[in-house]
């Protein structure tokens, strides 16, 4: 009787999302300006730190998930080419979370 070892093929991720639409009212007053991604920590902002982590982890597509002061993220990410970013700007309201990952499904389906 011979026995068959069936090997799982691993998939490497290489898109994440980052959920990057509040108002961080836990930060205000920093935040009533400045949108919590770009407050800075350790003279470098928060979104920077999290895009460094990601693509030293092999990730190349991020979905980053806009609404409050969004446009400012937007514009301090538009000169970084070493990784695919998509905005997904939530235009009309904060969406919850379970939301936000439903729409990251449709614009990267598995």
């Amino acid at each position: 009787m011979s026995k068959t070892i069936l090997k799982k093929e691993k998939k490497s991720i290489d898109t994440a999302m980052i959920l990057a639409a509040g108002f961080g009212l836990r930060l205000h007053p920093i935040t009533l300006k400045l949108p919590k991604p770009l407050v800075k920590v350790g003279g470098k902002p928060l979104i920077d730190h999290i895009l460094s982590r990601l693509k030293f982890g092999g990730i190349k597509k991020v979905v980053i998930n806009l609404y409050y002061l969004g446009e400012q993220i937007e514009r301090h990410l538009s000169c970084r080419k070493d990784m695919e970013i998509i905005f997904s700007i939530s235009q009309l309201m904060v969406v919850p979370i379970g939301m936000s990952l439903e729409l990251m499904m449709v614009i990267i389906p598995e």
